[in-house]
């Protein structure tokens, strides 16, 4: 089994706001800087930046800052920062501290963040200051530590991630599409803020070189499975005590049943932390663009469970190749053979959609399940310190799984 984060059950206050801005930093080349909440007047240029690096596939893809109402929606939800050029009154670059996206607490307690550098401050050492403010402005915002990723082909970032002492606790396979470069893949680090959130057991989930970026560009395709229909369901089972259950699609009116499975499962600290899906309106959000499905008992013709099929959360393009889905079953249900049918399941309406495979995760607690898809095939490929609060646990470690199609 994996390691585990120093047991916790101190949480983060949300929304809470730097103070004492603007700040000065200084350029290793001597540029003064000024450090402060991004003004709504700077939107269009930060965008811009964004946008333009995505286009060249500098740190960020092209599926991924492609509307500029996206951005402000996420400017007005998470705190983004400016570095201003105080003698010629220009912005270097924008950086934002907020939760990670990597978690799979709703209020998670690592942040995360996106930084552009504007092309005429590039080597620049212009890094330095970013990873500095990443580190600073989590610690002030009451995270317990930093969880950040960059493609593994991103060699400035991670001498600059080395300077904090951050560590690489994952692997995250083609998690973007680079026009120039083919696919590419993703690194998770962390860094804690105090000893009290460090990692007490470090282990690299695959050895770097197995994820190496191909030199062959490999084509985009038209990957849209979220459109599509599953036309392979109903389908019944039989599980080890003889009785017979169906896996079906659930209809919207039945949304809200599903989502009490998870939140009751919650609620006994099995499966998923309480701030995994805290309200039914977030539960929805995340399922807008995927598939729900639920499990009924023949005898009773009962809702007893639920899973789903959704893009994954790891991949840094919304248009993620890979699958994934939270599923659960209700109290009584669990433990007689269901998971594993609803595994294969999962795997053929995957396949059926048009995804590419399967990359999900799981808590770390969940031991028995995390072998049996080793069995089938799966490689852990990452661990996520403190992604979920658990009741009766406190924070707890997430493994992500991969299982590629082909």
């Amino acid at each position: 089994m994996f390691g585990t984060t120093t047991p916790t059950t101190s949480r983060r206050t949300p929304n809470a706001r730097i103070k004492n801005l603007p700040r000065k930093e200084t350029l290793a080349d001597g540029t003064d800087v000024e450090i402060d909440y991004l003004n709504e007047e700077d939107y269009g240029f930060v965008f811009k930046l964004f946008k333009n690096a995505g286009e060249k596939g500098e740190g960020y893809s092209n599926e991924e800052f492609v509307d500029f109402n996206s951005f402000v929606k996420m400017v007005k939800r998470d705190p983004y920062f400016t570095l201003m050029d105080t003698a010629n009154k220009k912005i270097i670059g924008a950086v934002s501290v907020h939760p990670s996206r990597l978690l799979r607490s709703a209020n998670g307690v690592l942040a995360g963040g996106n930084a552009v550098v504007n092309p005429e401050y590039r080597n620049r050492k212009c890094n330095l200051i970013i990873v500095k403010i990443h580190f600073d402005f989590a610690k002030e915002l009451g995270f317990h530590g930093f969880l950040g990723e960059t493609f593994a082909i991103n060699k400035a970032v991670r001498k600059s991630a080395e300077t904090i002492g951050i560590t690489v606790v994952g692997y995250i396979p083609k998690s973007a599409y680079l026009y120039r470069r083919g696919w590419v893949n993703s690194l998770a680090m962390y860094t804690p803020i105090s000893d009290e959130y460090k990692l007490d057991d470090v282990r690299l989930v695959m050895p770097n070189d197995e994820f190496l970026t191909s030199k062959i560009l490999d084509p985009r395709g038209k990957v849209d499975p979220w459109n599509n229909k599953v036309t392979s369901l109903p389908r019944t089972f039989n599980v080890q005590d003889g009785r017979e259950f169906t896996a079906r699609s659930a209809e919207e009116t039945e949304y809200f049943e599903v989502y009490n499975i998870i939140k009751d499962a919650a609620d006994d600290g099995v499966g998923f932390g309480i701030d995994d899906f805290p309200t039914f309106e977030y539960f929805v959000d995340c399922m807008a663009r995927g598939h729900v499905f639920c499990i009924t008992e023949k005898a009773s013709d009962k809702i007893v469970g639920m899973f789903t099929c959704i893009p994954s959360k790891y991949s840094r393009t919304p248009n993620s190749p890979f699958a994934a889905g939270p599923a659960i079953m209700k109290d009584g249900y669990r433990g007689i053979g269901i998971y594993g049918n609803i595994r294969e399941i999962s795997e053929d309406i995957a396949k059926e959609l048009g995804y590419q495979g399967i990359l999900g995760d799981m808590l770390e607690i969940n031991q028995p399940i995390i072998d049996s898809y080793e069995r089938y095939g799966y490689k852990l490929v990452a661990r996520i310190p403190r992604s979920s609060f658990v009741k009766g646990e406190g924070w707890v470690a997430a493994v992500a799984f991969y299982k590629p199609f082909s």
